[in-house]
């Protein structure tokens, strides 16, 4: 067995090739095996090429509208940078001012003049005499009328009122033939309806048969009454109402004593509390 050199190789098949190719074509035999040898390598070199472009992904010249998931087949929309996204007002770093809430905005009494009678009518509140009223609310006020009729008739015709303890009753009729009426208007009207008296657009008054009742006052209270407003209407339509019966105003008769009806509340109790009823 011959034994190679390190500098001396095996003959292989492209040598047997070669030594065939030259015995049939000559020297031009080991030359088209040349080129073909060539083209081989260069195919395969332009495969690997092409295999690593693939692997990467990266098409520059394709715009990405969408991925698809290759194992679901389900398309996915691309990840959207969330800066980008942002609105001015929710830029990153911008600090944002918490909403402010809106004040409700004031209650308003303007004037219309026109007066209209709530339908409707009651019971007298006990046995004879009976003394009849109706109520009448000014055109446009921020009041339900119907509302308003109820507390009128129910103040007077409760116990502690005039319509039980005063020796006679009351009763609320849908006429301008009651012997009384109990009216509430804007603060203006109020004015023109009691002059001459003073009533400056925040008292309540009686003139003749009518008690009137300043609308501002009977939203608004008093400060004697604090947040009792329900109170302070009783106290009105008790106070204005007495006026009509003929009872004038009085003092507050002792510290800690409840302040009689007739005494002015709107202005204040002085050492007295409180109190809405002629008959407490």
């Amino acid at each position: 067995m011959a034994v190679m050199r390190s500098s001396e190789r095996a003959p292989g098949p492209l040598d047997d090739m070669a030594s065939a190719l030259y015995r049939r074509w000559g020297p031009n035999g080991v030359w088209l095996l040349e080129l073909g040898i060539a083209m081989i390598v260069t195919t395969l070199l332009a495969g690997a090429t092409v295999v690593f472009a693939d692997d990467s992904g990266a098409e520059p010249s394709a715009p990405l509208m969408s991925t698809r998931d290759d194992a679901s087949g389900a398309e996915t929309a691309p990840a959207i940078d969330p800066v980008s996204e942002a609105t001015p007002a929710e830029s990153p770093g911008e600090r944002r001012e918490p909403p402010q809430e809106e004040e409700s905005a004031p209650l308003t009494y303007r004037p219309t003049g026109v007066l209209v009678t709530v339908p409707g009518s009651d019971q007298p509140s006990g046995s004879d005499p009976v003394r009849t009223f109706s109520v009448e609310v000014e055109k446009g006020l921020p009041i339900d009328p119907s509302v308003f009729a109820q507390e009128v008739s129910e103040a007077l015709g409760a116990r502690r009122s005039w319509g039980v303890g005063g020796g006679f009753s009351v009763q609320r009729v849908n006429s301008n033939q009651a012997s009384f009426k109990v009216v509430l208007a804007s603060p203006q009207t109020t004015d023109e309806l009691c002059a001459p008296l003073q009533t400056n657009g925040i008292f309540s008054c009686a003139q003749g048969p009518t008690a009137v009742l300043n609308a501002m006052r009977w939203m608004e209270g008093a400060d004697a009454y604090g947040d009792d407003l329900e109170s302070y209407r009783t106290y009105m339509i008790n106070h204005e109402v007495g006026h009509v019966f003929g009872h004038g105003h009085v003092e507050c008769p002792a510290a800690g004593e409840l302040a009689p009806v007739m005494v002015q509340q709107t202005k204040g109790v002085g050492a007295c509390e409180p109190n809405p009823w002629p008959f407490p």
